[in-house]
């Protein structure tokens, strides 16, 4: 009897380490802003169209939408991932960022 009182506290010791010691669950992935915009990308061109921007979430390309003539700097139409970086790096510059 006196073993088993010795064990019990070890094995629950050693239980509890082990139970705590696991990985944490996993932490939900960050979204990938270049994945959704490839994904509204819906004819393959590598820019968003005001037709491709209407058919996305309200709440989706916030920025695009609001400032689409600003960062179209080509006027082909269509706001590339580059215009994009550059109207946002002006917009820091500007806001002292």
């Amino acid at each position: 009897m006196n073993k088993a009182i010795l064990v019990f506290p070890v094995v629950l010791s050693l239980a509890a380490h082990l139970a705590f010691a696991a990985d944490p669950a996993p932490k939900p992935a960050k979204p990938d802003p270049l994945a959704a915009f490839k994904a509204a990308d819906t004819n393959g061109d590598g820019g968003l169209s005001r037709d491709e921007l209407a058919k996305t979430p309200e709440n989706a390309f916030k920025a695009i939408k609001a400032n689409f003539d600003e960062m179209d700097t080509d006027k082909d139409g269509k706001v590339t991932p580059a215009e994009g970086n550059v109207w946002a790096m002006k917009q820091r510059y500007k806001h002292g960022m």
